[in-house]
């Protein structure tokens, strides 16, 4: 029973520290990445986000919501936040929700000329009545193809 419990913290361990490596590893090949944007490329993009940006504050705050919504992105906030998520969406795709909590939407702080890639962080959720902390973070995450409104 004892070699049972000391096998089970070994492989925890191992995979703990597989973790950590895995990390360090999207860490470095994220910051090599920034260290390569342009100023083309940042422009560029700035550009594109500007451009949906202004063309959906044109959409009502409750279509906008309906658009987040298909796309399963949190659609709570004022109309800024709303047309913030959607323009982010729209250029890079739909954020998942959290792979590891599977509860809560994830946020990122984005970095420029980087294709919508930054700091993935999952802040949690609430479960019934109960909220559940999340630590999950990431530097990739594969986003969702977008998905423009229902057609009628």
């Amino acid at each position: 029973m004892l070699s049972q419990i000391s096998q089970f913290l070994i492989s925890d361990a191992k995979e703990e520290s597989s973790s950590k490596k895995r990390k360090a590893e999207e860490k470095q090949t994220f910051m090599a990445k920034k260290q390569k944007v342009d100023k083309k490329a940042i422009n560029q993009e700035r550009n594109l986000l500007s451009d949906l940006r202004a063309d959906l504050s044109e959409l009502s705050a409750a279509d906008l919501k309906e658009l987040l919504r298909l796309n399963g992105m949190k659609c709570t906030g004022k109309k800024t936040e709303l047309v913030a998520r959607a323009a982010d969406g729209k250029a890079f795709g739909a954020l998942p929700r959290c792979p590891m909590c599977a509860l809560g939407y994830l946020r990122v702080d984005s970095e420029p000329g980087l294709g919508g890639g930054g700091l993935f962080t999952c802040p949690g959720a609430f479960d019934d009545d109960k909220f559940v902390a999340c630590s999950f973070s990431a530097y990739a995450v594969d986003r969702v193809p977008w998905r423009e409104a229902k057609q009628e």
